[in-house]
């Protein structure tokens, strides 16, 4: 990305412009961070779309990362003011452990300095979860004499595997308070969690309208070599006609069957507007505004 050749460099040394002008990604703070890491030397700036931790902000350890989010210190500092004003002051804490969740219940933490809410307990969610270390978790949240819960976790892995327990344990007398990583996942209406997350509150980025995105959409067409058209538009294709480019192997072990290069956008059964509407976080290729 930096030479434009496979070669290697140390610090500034290349000292030409890179052949790419910016990267755009990723949606995790973790992955942003160990790129953010790596560009900062060059000066190649990266613009993440969905990297909330506050870790980011520091423009001395990565100077050239930017994101179109705001940083997850709003964030701890709205629930703060949420606790304080409904009068929730007696909540259990669960973090994914992982820079988002880590700094994002530290800085709730700092925020509820002094301000009247005490913590009853502070669960870490390890990476790579045991069903027994799932299970201990849900047994503090059912013993806690809290009945709120604050839950600074990503959906996948984190949040499911945890959310899929509490509603297998029937635990239907907690209010949880979500981060905006799975508080609009389209799971949680599901009808079989509705008696244990009902109810569950929390902050989400506001969605945006980019005009003429939809007409630009359906007016996209693959090239004849299926690997040398952009990924994105690779993803919307198989997803949009339920068919496989044979590209990337996942899709093409699937039962989908092969696409035929001619589709039209414009003519599919699922129209911009409904498909591209994605009910949850976690779809990335949703960019417009989706009304009724």
């Amino acid at each position: 990305m930096v030479t434009g050749q496979e070669a290697s460099v140390v610090g500034t040394e290349c000292g030409t412009t890179p052949e790419v002008p910016v990267i755009i990604g990723d949606a995790r703070s973790s992955a942003s961070i160990v790129v953010a890491q790596t560009l900062g030397p060059f000066d190649l700036p990266m613009v993440s779309y969905f990297a909330t931790c506050a870790c980011l902000s520091d423009t001395w350890r990565y100077p050239s990362f930017f994101r179109t989010v705001p940083s997850d210190a709003f964030q701890a500092l709205g629930m703060a003011k949420l606790l304080r004003k409904l009068g929730w002051v007696w909540v259990g804490l669960v973090s994914g452990d992982g820079d988002y969740g880590k700094f994002g219940v530290q800085l709730l933490l700092q925020e509820l300095q002094g301000s009247g809410v005490c913590v009853a307990y502070s669960e870490v969610i390890p990476k790579v979860p045991s069903k027994r270390q799932i299970r201990h978790i849900v047994d503090t949240i059912r013993g806690s004499t809290a009945r709120v819960v604050v839950a600074f976790v990503g959906f996948t892995g984190h949040s499911g595997a945890l959310m899929e327990e509490v509603v297998r344990q029937n635990i239907t007398d907690k209010q949880w308070i979500a981060s905006e990583a799975w508080v609009t996942y389209s799971t949680l209406a599901a009808p079989k969690n509705l008696p244990s997350l009902a109810g569950t509150i929390g902050f989400a980025l506001k969605k945006a309208d980019i005009p003429g995105l939809g007409t630009f959409l359906t007016r996209l067409h693959l090239d004849g070599d299926y690997q040398k058209s952009d990924p994105f538009l690779r993803e919307l294709w198989e997803e949009m006609f339920g068919c496989s480019l044979g590209v990337d192997l996942s899709v093409t072990l699937s039962s989908r069957r092969q696409c035929t290069g001619s589709e039209v956008i414009g003519e599919a059964e699922f129209t911009p507007k409904s498909l591209l509407c994605c009910p949850d976080s976690q779809c990335y290729l949703s960019k417009i505004k989706c009304q009724s």
